[in-house]
C-alpha cells in the first residue's frame, strides 16, 4: 500500500490542478493509519463550499491538524520569518523572510508537495539568496518579491526559462526595477508596487512580452507622463484588468489621458486611492468601458455630483461597484442607487460615505435584486439605521452585511440580531460595536442566524463582556473571528 501512495503522490505533483489524485492518494493514506490523508480530505472538502458552518468547521479541524502535524508535514525554512500555506492539503504557497534557514546543499525544497508561488520579504541582508530557493522549488507560476534587492533580482533574468511563470509581484523601495533584464515568455499579470512610476511604463511598454499581459498593476509614482505612455501605446491593448491604486501624482492631466487608453476586454478597473476627484473621474469615464464588470474608487474625493456621470457610464454588465471612503451623501447614495443600470450588481461597497439612519429606506428601496454583498462600514447610521435595515425584506436578499463601526446602539443592534430577514446571511461583520447580553442573547437564539458561515466581532473587554464572549463562542464557534 505504501508503493501505491508514493504512485499516488507522484501523480498529485505531475497534475496540481487535479483534485482527483489528491482524493485517491488521501484514501491511500487514511488506509494507512496516517492522518495526512484526513487533512487532505476536510481541505479539499472546504475549498469546494460557500462560507457556512460546515466550512467553518472544516477548517477549525485542518487548523488542528496542522497545528499538531504541519513540522513533520513540511518542515519550516527556520525558526522566524517564513511560513507555508496548505492549499488542498499540500504547500502551495511559500512565504520566506530575511531569517529563512535553507538546508545545506542543493536538494530540492519541499520535494513532496507541488509549491507553485513564492513570496519573498527580502533585504540586502538575506543569505540564502533568492536564485537559491528559485532554483530547488517546483517550476513555479507566481512570484512575489517585496522589498527585492535590484541585484537579487537581476540574477533571477533567467525566469523566462520557466514557461509555468505567469504571475509576477515585485515591490522595491529604492532603485528602478530592472525589467529588460527579464525574460517572461509566459508571463499574463504583473504587479509593480511602492515604485512603480513613469520610466517603469516606459520600459515596460517597449518589451515584446508586454502585449501578452491581461493584468496590470502599477502602483507609487505614477504620473501624467506615465499615463499618456500607458493610454498611447497599443502593446497592452489586451489587457483586462488594469489596477492603479496609490497613484496620488496621477492630477487631472494624467487622468484625461488614461481616458484615452482603449483596451476592448477591459473587465476590472481600479483607481481607489488617487485623489482622483470628481474632473479626474469625468475625464476617465472617457475610455471605453462597456465590458467592465468591477470599478473601484475608493478614497477618491467624489461627491454627490459626481454620480450622475458615473452612472452614465458603468456598463449594465458591472457586478462589483466599490467607492468607500468618499464623500456621497444621502443624496448622493440615494441617486446612485435611482439611476445605476446594473442588473447583475453583486458587490456594493458604500462603507465611510458620511451616511445616517435616512439613507437606509431609499437605499433599500432601490437596492438591486442581485446584490448580494453590501458595506455600509464606519457609516454613522445609529440606532434608527440598523432598525429600518432590520425590519426591510430587502434584507433577505444579502449574504454579507458589513456594519462595522456603525455607532449603533443597543436598541437598533437588539432590533438587527432578532431580524427574521438574516437567514440568507453567510457573513455579519459587528466589528467595533457594544454587543450588550441583550443583544448577544438574542444573536446566538435567532433561528434565522443557523446559515452563518462568519461572524465578525470585536471580543475586547469594552464591547464584549466576558460572558457575553463565552455564550458567542459556545453558539457560534469556528464561525465566530475576532477583528480589531
Amino acid at each position: 500500500m505504501a508503493t501505491t501512495a508514493q504512485a499516488l503522490l507522484a501523480e498529485v505533483l505531475r497534475s496540481p490542478d487535479d483534485d482527483e489524485w489528491r482524493r485517491l492518494y488521501a484514501d491511500a493514506l487514511v488506509e494507512l493509519g496516517d492522518v495526512r490523508g484526513e487533512l487532505i480530505h476536510v481541505q479539499l472538502r472546504s475549498s469546494t463550499l460557500p462560507v457556512s458552518p460546515e466550512r467553518a468547521r472544516l477548517e477549525a479541524r485542518a487548523t488542528e491538524l496542522l497545528r499538531e502535524h504541519e513540522a513533520s508535514w513540511a518542515p519550516p525554512l527556520g525558526p522566524m520569518g517564513e511560513s507555508q500555506t496548505f492549499t488542498r492539503g499540500f504547500v502551495e504557497t511559500l512565504r520566506v523572510g530575511e531569517r529563512a534557514e535553507l538546508p545545506p546543499g542543493h536538494a530540492p525544497l519541499f520535494p513532496d508537495h507541488p509549491v507553485r508561488a513564492l513570496t519573498a520579504f527580502t533585504n540586502d541582508a538575506f543569505e540564502a539568496g533568492i536564485p537559491d530557493v528559485v532554483a530547488r522549488l517546483p517550476p513555479l507560476s507566481r512570484l512575489e518579491f517585496i522589498g527585492l534587492p535590484p541585484e537579487e533580482l537581476l540574477s533571477l533574468e533567467g525566469l523566462g526559462g520557466a514557461p509555468e511563470l505567469h504571475t509576477l509581484a515585485l515591490s522595491a523601495d529604492r532603485l528602478f526595477i530592472p525589467i529588460p533584464r527579464l525574460r517572461l515568455k509566459g508571463l499574463r499579470s504583473l504587479s509593480l508596487r511602492s515604485t512603480a512610476g513613469d520610466r517603469e511604463v516606459e520600459v515596460l511598454c517597449r518589451q515584446a512580452w508586454a502585449p501578452q499581459l491581461r493584468a496590470l498593476s502599477l502602483s507609487g509614482e505614477l504620473s501624467a507622463s506615465g499615463a499618456r505612455t500607458l493610454a498611447r501605446s497599443h502593446a497592452l491593448d489586451g489587457l483586462t484588468s488594469l489596477e492603479l491604486a496609490g497613484n496620488f501624482r496621477l492630477g487631472g492631466a494624467g487622468f484625461r489621458a488614461l481616458g484615452e487608453f482603449a483596451a476592448p476586454g477591459l473587465r476590472v478597473l481600479d483607481v481607489s486611492h488617487c485623489d482622483m476627484g470628481g474632473e479626474g473621474l469625468r475625464a476617465l469615464l472617457r475610455m471605453p468601458l462597456s465590458g467592465l464588470t468591477h470599478f473601484s474608487a475608493h478614497h477618491d474625493r467624489l461627491v454627490a455630483a459626481d454620480v450622475a456621470p458615473l452612472t452614465a457610464a458603468l456598463p449594465e454588465g458591472l457586478t462589483h461597484l466599490k467607492l468607500a471612503s468618499n464623500a456621497l451623501g444621502n443624496a448622493g447614495v440615494q441617486q446612485l442607487l435611482e439611476t445605476l443600470r446594473a442588473p447583475r450588481l453583486e458587490v456594493l461597497e458604500l462603507g465611510v460615505n458620511g451616511l445616517d439612519a435616512r439613507a437606509v429606506p431609499p437605499l433599500l428601496a432601490h437596492l438591486p435584486p442581485s446584490v448580494r454583498a453590501l458595506s455600509l462600514t464606519w457609516n454613522p447610521l445609529g440606532s434608527d439605521g440598523l432598525d429600518a435595515l432590520a425590519g426591510n425584506p430587502a434584507l433577505a436578499q444579502l449574504h454579507t452585511l458589513d456594519l462595522g463601526g456603525t455607532k449603533a446602539g443597543e436598541r437598533g443592534l437588539l432590533t438587527l440580531a432578532k431580524s427574521p430577514f438574516l437567514a440568507g446571511l453567510r457573513t455579519l461583520n459587528l466589528h467595533a460595536l457594544v454587543l450588550s447580553p441583550e443583544v448577544t442573547r438574542a444573536l446566538c437564539e435567532n433561528p434565522a442566524l443557523e446559515a452563518l458561515g462568519e461572524l465578525s466581532v470585536d471580543l475586547r473587554p469594552e464591547f464584549v463582556r466576558d460572558a457575553a464572549a463565552r455564550l458567542l463562542r459556545a453558539r457560534f464557534g469556528p464561525v465566530l473571528h475576532q477583528r480589531w
